[in-house]
């Protein structure tokens, strides 16, 4: 199976190599269509570092803090007005 594989890449790379050169032109809709893949190739890209350094940031804060997971923080307004409101009575 892994001869058949290597013989299978040889031939792919052998028809690429020793192919007719194609003079082929990119009109300005394919150019677009491009950049637009890269655009969104990029964003994609962005979204995903920042949902993973989200996560790890969570993760490494639970870890430091000794908190469970989910657990959020009372820094909400209402949670401070219960408090100050608590502890005038």
């Amino acid at each position: 199976m892994r001869l058949l594989k290597g013989s299978i890449a040889i031939m792919a790379a052998s028809l690429v190599l020793i192919g007719a050169p194609a003079y082929a032109y990119v009109d300005p809709t394919t150019s677009g269509t491009l950049v637009q893949y890269a655009t969104a190739g990029a964003a994609g890209i962005a979204i995903l570092l920042r949902l993973c350094w989200l996560q790890l940031r969570d993760t490494v804060d639970r870890r430091l803090t000794d908190r469970p997971a989910g657990h959020e923080p009372a820094t909400s307004v209402s949670s401070a007005h219960a408090k100050t409101s608590e502890t005038r009575m």
